[in-house]
């Protein structure tokens, strides 16, 4: 597309808008609606990425005088939606969503609705008013109860429009048949907004001026109707005397400059797009350096996908039977662990500074050689632990879907998980011979489901075990900031063509505002330790030194990020672009063994693919660990990429 097009048709949208909500009032006042809008896409320009509920309310109570209305209602608002979103479902407020997302559509489905999708295809270069129209049935599913009867009036409304032949005739079959007793409700305000789109030809001022027309809850319907006929226009047909008058009537909003800036905005979504497609083209048309076990490791892409898997396999594999022991423990056992070892009792010491396994989880300390719920299932060699199983549950739930879920979403299929383990009926969910049953109720357990209910990130307590978000956005870590943490937007870094360590530790200090109040301290740590694995010169100058500074000796899971995180950076740093070294140094490392390492493969196998990792440590972790099978989920994973990166364009990469 070209790109000053496409800036018309952002720009125009959003005037279009102003113009339509200002018009009905006598002294050219913003609705309180729009107000929210223009105060969401303010938001979005300040942070530079779109607000999520907690960016909308600390925004809000920072410009309250925006609103028009007390902060109270406006946080009300946020606090009735939940964290999940930050626009009502009975109110058609989320074009915003549209301007955004444009050009990520399955980012649409997850976090807009009837209101953005019509918006984000009217966006597109080849937009009609008839894909338009059928973007915005699609959508109706998205609004829950109330979504038959949109989506029945919408499609009438529409056919009325198409099939009068006056605005008379149309205005009073609409009075008969669609006027309900609330003006504003979105059963209504919608099917009139497309219909006026319609009577005005696709039209801005023509939609708006039929909105004017029919009356009702004018501000909202000509708003929308002006919103979506100005992005599928791209035309500004507006009366220049009055957009001036408009603009200098509400001079808080700084109108112009926000349309400018809009434009921006959805030119870089637009080239974020573009980079994405051709990064996820480049990967699949790039041979990696092996031949590893499938054919369909001709591609780069494949390889990386399997290296995220393989890789925090092999990590969590081989640091189970070390989990929770301090580094010394370690070395006086077993040396220096290379390879995936025998499950044998642990020997432990006391150490200074150092506070021992069991503050940390009451059941830390455990028996290794005994099969517990939240350990490995099999006692052979290579078996991985419940940190892979829980990534790999989350795998599954996203490609059963196609697209991200939130935790709402994960909550449910985790009861469904339950409900396979305990009836042994198929619920199409990956299964483990073990104490499976246990573990799903664990999973399910109350105080798991109520950290998942309303949240957007689908892992509750387990901050860092978000990385299989990053396979859903491939070269688009903010993208999988939306979804994930960390780990989630450093392994979409990760596919990036040109991706380093260095630049993946970036990615990192770049997202830590993701976890709110800890996130200040926890780039600290992540600088700290990144430099110290960067200076030491052995591998135990540097588990010493980092022991000393950067333990977290009693935490709870939310806070234990702030050292399981810059464990795995710095261990990835010191491992200086070899993989193997990298896991290895994890697992040695001591403590949460058998997640650090599992964090530092999925970062190494992600960064440099399967292909960098020993062969044979890959065909243990197959052999060990038969279901579900790992080169299946990745082959999923490198199809979904290809049509994910495709559809904005509207070309088919497989």
């Amino acid at each position: 597309m070209d790109e000053t097009t496409l800036r018309k048709k952002a720009e125009n949208s959003y005037l279009a808008g102003i113009f339509g909500s200002a018009i009905a009032d006598p002294h050219y006042q913003l609705s309180f609606s729009m107000r929210y809008q223009c105060l969401i896409l303010q938001a979005w320009f300040a942070l530079g990425r779109f607000p999520d509920s907690q960016a909308m309310e600390d925004y809000i109570l920072q410009n309250i005088n925006l609103v028009g209305m007390s902060s109270k209602v406006s946080i009300d608002i946020i606090h009735g939606i939940g964290s999940e979103s930050i626009f009502p479902i009975d109110k058609p407020w989320d074009t915003s969503f549209g301007w955004a997302f444009a050009f990520c559509t399955d980012e649409i489905k997850v976090g807009g609705r009837l209101a953005a999708a019509a918006i984000a295809e009217a966006m597109q270069p080849q937009a009609t008013l008839q894909k338009v129209i059928t973007a915005s049935l699609d959508a109706c599913p998205n609004h829950g109860i109330e979504s038959t009867i949109l989506h029945e009036r919408l499609d009438a409304a529409v056919h009325l429009a198409s099939s009068c032949s006056s605005m008379r005739e149309f205005k009073q079959v609409f009075y008969e048949k669609f006027q309900i007793p609330v003006a504003n409700s979105l059963v209504e305000v919608v099917p009139l907004a497309l219909a006026c789109v319609v009577l005005g030809k696709g039209r801005p001022y023509p939609s708006i001026q039929a909105a004017l027309e029919l009356g009702r809850n004018t501000d909202q319907t000509a708003c929308l109707a002006g919103q979506i006929a100005g992005a599928l226009s791209a035309v500004n047909d507006l009366p220049s005397e009055i957009v001036d008058h408009i603009i200098q009537e509400n001079p808080e909003l700084n109108i112009r400059n926000t349309s400018e800036l809009l434009g921006d905005f959805v030119i870089e979504q637009y080239r974020q797009a573009k980079i994405t497609r051709k990064s996820v083209l480049e990967l699949f048309e790039k041979i990696p350096p092996h031949t590893l076990i499938a054919n369909e490791s001709a591609n780069l892409l494949f390889d990386k996908i399997l290296g995220y898997l393989i890789g925090g396999a092999c990590g969590d594999a081989m640091g189970c039977p070390v989990e929770w022991m301090h580094y010394e423990d370690i070395s006086a056992q077993w040396g220096w662990v290379d390879r995936f070892i025998d499950f044998v009792p642990q020997k432990h010491h006391p150490h200074k500074f150092y506070e021992g396994p069991t503050l940390f989880m009451p059941n830390a300390g455990y028996d290794i050689t005994t099969i517990n719920s939240l350990g490995a299932w099999d006692l052979s060699k290579g078996t991985y632990s419940d940190d892979m199983r829980f990534r790999l549950l989350l795998c599954s739930a996203m490609l059963e879907k196609e697209n991200a879920i939130s935790g709402s979403e994960f909550a449910d299929y985790l009861i469904r998980y339950r409900l396979q383990a305990t009836s042994g009926k198929s619920q199409g969910i990956p299964s483990w011979k073990g104490p499976e049953k246990e573990w799903a109720e664990q999973l399910s357990s109350g105080v798991m489901l109520e950290a998942l209910y309303g949240k957007r990130q689908p892992v509750g307590f387990c901050l860092t075990w978000d990385g299989p978000v990053g396979l859903l956005y491939p070269a688009n870590e903010k993208l999988a900031s939306r979804h994930g943490y960390v780990m989630a937007t450093c392994i979409a870094h990760a596919f990036h063509p040109d991706a380093t360590i260095d630049s993946l530790v970036e990615c990192a200090c770049a997202n830590t505002y993701l976890y709110g109040e800890l996130a200040q301290e926890l780039l600290n740590r992540i600088q700290g330790a990144v430099e110290l694995a960067r200076k030491s010169e052995s591998v135990n100058r540097f588990y010493r030194e980092f022991y000393d500074r950067f333990l977290v000796p009693q935490p709870s899971w939310q806070i234990y990020i702030l050292e399981q995180i810059p464990a795995a950076l710095a261990l990835l740093t010191f491992g200086a672009n070899d993989p193997k070294q990298a896991i290895l140094s994890a697992v040695n490392f001591g403590r949460d063994t058998d997640t650090i390492a599992c964090m530092v493969g999925e970062l190494a196998g992600s960064l440099f693919g399967a292909s960098a990792l020993p062969t044979d440590w890959i065909k243990t972790i197959i052999v060990a660990n038969p279901n579900p099978k790992i080169t299946d989920i990745a082959v999923r994973f490198r199809n979904l990429a290809l049509k994910r990166a495709s559809k904005a364009y509207g070309e088919s990469l497989i």
